[in-house]
């Protein structure tokens, strides 16, 4: 959910996307895709346990440009794409990227209605803004919005009703559904950040700030209860309990980021910074259940958040030792993220519908730690040694962490859980062969991982 951060960060232009919903964005203006596995931390943003993919987009550039793209495929399928870029004035370029893709067919029907099931679209457009006022000054600012639609897989699959024993079985295939409605996942987010960069001589200075909005929004009807009629779909139900859940998630996020990087002509390369994330996610839950026998419904409604504010500073340098061939890094950063939880659960009875009540042990005020604060140092050290001009050698131990967060998903009255932290050892070549047209890296490697999260079901609820 929502009040879950990813262990693998994700960072699109320096800017940190708390929402694992960047998965859905469709980018048709990538420059470079960086993968830095273990953890992360000293470098830059936020901490991470796992490791952090950084997407770099095209800049904005004076030279008239344009890339225009549109596809067609099966199931309705239809894409299309632009990039343009130009110049406004001489200090300040602009570029804008449009992508859209939508199936406009299903894989399969809803047998009750007939509709096409899994259909989905995406659209999304990023539009940068550089402004050079001088030669060692750029601001970049960035605008951002995408919009997306998945289905949800409910209902009918292989092998699903063999207890089906009166009634006609279900004839529909392998990704024909029979529900009231289709099941899907909305997501909708947009963001603005502005970068400052400028040449000190001495070193680098950048500023990014960042404000981002997530939303989701889910529908999910259960399916009838068997035996059902395909050919008749309101004949041949038998009561029993029909569910149906939506719910709206949202992620609101403000970042900044202030960074000291070392000159292109030094020795010893270092970059020093702090990082402040405030956080506000949560979500609104409905849930419908038809009694048995059918002489009325009942409605549950889940309303949590958690707030985070989070603190951190951090440096890294590395330097030759005796010879330009070895190098030494560490890396130290000190990290303090204070969550807490807010929310309740209504819901109302067969003999007063019109009426909600809290439902007692839901509440924050409930909760045995409805705020609590986790700081934690972590760092990271390596050396390297260049055998040749094609083959380096590394070790390396780093250190990772994730503060303890609420799982809201159930309610707002459970203790928080405990943080995870990592220890990461990794010895390795990297080498490279004939003219650089080969390249061949292998490592050893062990995480040590503590208090791993994991989810299970018990009886229902999921944990």
């Amino acid at each position: 959910g929502p009040w879950q951060e990813s262990p693998v960060s994700t960072y699109v232009d320096g800017v940190y996307y708390i929402n694992p919903n960047i998965s859905t964005v469709v980018l048709n203006n990538i420059q470079s895709v960086e993968v830095d596995k273990g953890p992360q931390g000293t470098l830059f943003g936020r901490n991470a346990v796992g490791g952090v993919i950084q997407y770099e987009t095209r800049d904005p550039r004076q030279t008239p440009e344009a890339d225009v793209a549109v596809g067609y495929g099966n199931y309705a399928t239809t894409s299309a794409s632009l990039y343009a870029t130009t110049g406004i004035t001489d200090k300040l370029a602009a570029n804008i990227a449009i992508a859209a893709d939508d199936q406009r067919e299903g894989w399969g029907r809803d047998l009750y209605n007939g509709a096409y099931v899994d259909t989905q679209y995406s659209y999304s457009a990023r539009s940068k803004w550089e402004l050079t006022p001088d030669k060692n000054t750029k601001l970049m600012l960035i605008l951002d919005w995408a919009t997306a639609q998945y289905p949800i897989s409910e209902g009918i699959e292989r092998g699903e009703y063999p207890f089906i024993t009166t009634g006609p079985s279900q004839v529909g295939g392998y990704y024909d559904t029979y529900l009231p409605t289709t099941p899907y996942r909305h997501y909708t987010q947009y963001g603005v950040s502005l970068t400052a960069d400028r040449d000190l001589g001495w070193a680098k200075f950048v500023s990014i700030s960042a404000v981002r909005r997530d939303g989701e929004n889910k529908n999910v009807p259960y399916p009838f209860s068997p035996p059902f009629l395909p050919e008749t779909p309101a004949v041949g139900q038998l009561p029993g309990l029909k569910t149906n859940a939506a719910g709206d998630m949202f992620d609101n996020t403000g970042t900044e980021e202030l960074r000291l990087l070392s000159p292109s002509s030094s020795a010893i390369t270092w970059v020093g910074g702090a990082f402040i994330l405030f956080n506000d996610s949560g979500f609104n839950y409905l849930n419908n259940v038809k009694t048995v026998p059918p002489t009325g419904e009942t409605a549950t409604v889940a309303m949590t958040e958690q707030t985070t504010r989070s603190y951190s500073a951090y440096a890294q340098a590395t330097a030759p030792i005796f010879t330009d061939a070895t190098r030494l890094t560490a890396g130290l950063r000190y990290t303090a993220d204070r969550r807490e939880v807010y929310g309740e659960e209504i819901a109302n009875t067969l003999s007063d519908p019109a009426v909600f009540k809290v439902v007692s042990g839901s509440t924050a005020a409930d909760n045995p730690e409805p705020s609590h604060t986790c700081t934690k140092p972590t760092f990271r050290t390596a050396l390297q040694h260049d055998f040749t001009n094609d083959v380096m050698g590394y070790v390396s131990f780093s250190t990772g962490f994730e503060s303890a967060y609420y799982n809201i998903s159930v309610n707002a009255s459970g203790a928080p859980l405990k943080p995870v932290t990592i220890e990461a050892y990794e010895a390795g070549l990297k080498t490279q062969w004939l003219d650089d047209r080969l390249r061949a890296n292998s490592s050893l490697f062990l995480y040590d991982l503590t208090n791993v999260v994991v989810t299970k079901n018990y009886g229902g609820p999921q944990l």
